[in-house]
C-alpha cells in the first residue's frame, strides 16, 4: 500500500517540527545538529522519494484518470519542498556556535521549518487518502502491485 513508505518517513518529518520548536530555545550546536539531520533527510530520502513519485506514481495517476497534467499540483509541492530545502541549507550554514543568531534569523529558520513540516504533512495526506483511493478505484490489482514494486514498496 502507498501509505507504507510514508509511515517509514513520518518520524523524520516529525523531526522537522522538533527542529522548528528548538529554534531560539536550545544552544546553537544542538540547533545545528537538528537542522543538519533535517537537511540530510530531505536531501537523501525525501527528495529522492519525490523524484520517484514524479516519474512513476504521478504518471500512473494521470494514465488512470486519462488526464495528462492532473498531478501538476502534486509535482509543484515537490518543487516547493526542494525550495524550502535550499532555504534551510542556507540558514543552517549561518548557525555558528557561540554566535547570536538574531531574532530575524531564528524567525526565518522557524518559518522555513514549520512551512516545510506543514507542506510535507499535507502532501502525504493527499497521497495517502486521495491518490491511493483513485489508483485503487481505477487500476487493476496486478497493475497496483507492479506500481508498488516500481516505487520500491515491495
Amino acid at each position: 500500500h502507498l501509505t507504507t513508505e510514508h509511515a517509514h518517513l513520518r518520524p523524520h518529518v516529525e523531526a522537522i517540527r522538533t527542529a522548528a520548536d528548538a529554534g531560539g530555545e536550545v544552544p546553537n550546536h544542538i540547533l545545528r545538529e537538528l537542522t543538519e539531520a533535517v537537511v540530510g533527510f530531505l536531501l537523501h530520502e525525501l527528495i529522492p522519494h519525490a523524484h520517484t513519485e514524479d516519474t512513476i506514481l504521478y504518471r500512473a495517476l494521470e494514465e488512470a484518470l486519462h488526464a495528462p497534467g492532473s498531478a501538476r499540483t502534486m509535482r509543484h509541492e515537490h518543487t516547493e519542498i526542494a525550495r524550502y530545502t535550499d532555504e534551510l541549507t542556507s540558514l543552517n550554514a549561518s548557525i555558528i556556535d557561540d554566535h547570536d543568531l538574531g531574532q530575524s534569523t531564528i524567525r526565518e529558520l522557524r518559518r522555513v521549518l514549520y512551512g516545510l513540516y506543514a507542506l510535507v504533512m499535507s502532501h502525504f495526506a493527499k497521497e495517502d487518502h486521495v491518490v491511493a483511493a483513485i489508483l485503487e478505484a481505477k487500476m487493476p490489482a496486478d497493475e497496483q502491485e507492479r506500481l508498488l514494486e516500481a516505487l520500491g514498496h515491495r
